[in-house]
């Protein structure tokens, strides 16, 4: 089972699992500083019978991704977050049939350490 899962439907994204939305309703992973994580993307409900991935290309702006693709899963790892505001991985998915669906998932890295309010013991 995958831990971080995008889903599609014939209607689109419908199915997120241990993945938030940002304010435009896109995918945002939290991925801190060191960390790897690998989002699982199925497109099983999505491609009609027969249809396959011809391609998936990524561009990534302030994170590192690695796509690799076995009909009807693509498989995103992302490491290397750079930005405590949004990194963005920006996906291209050829499917057999000629249609292309293009989608972004933005990554940040959190700043915990910037949301404590500093106190002191002592005045």
């Amino acid at each position: 089972m995958a831990r971080l899962l995008i889903a599609y439907t014939p209607n689109g994204i419908r199915v997120l699992r241990n993945v938030r939305t940002d304010d435009t309703s896109d995918p945002l992973i939290l991925l801190d500083e060191g960390e790897t994580k690998v989002v699982t993307i199925d497109m099983t409900a999505y491609l009609d019978s027969g249809e396959t991935i011809s391609s998936v290309t990524s561009t990534q702006q302030s994170v590192t991704a690695s796509v690799s693709t076995a009909t009807p899963i693509i498989t995103i790892t992302l490491s290397g977050a750079t930005s405590y505001a949004d990194g963005t991985v920006t996906f291209v998915i050829t499917l057999s049939s000629g249609e292309i669906i293009r989608q972004q998932i933005h990554v940040r890295r959190p700043n915990k350490y910037g949301l404590e309010q500093f106190r002191r013991d002592y005045a």
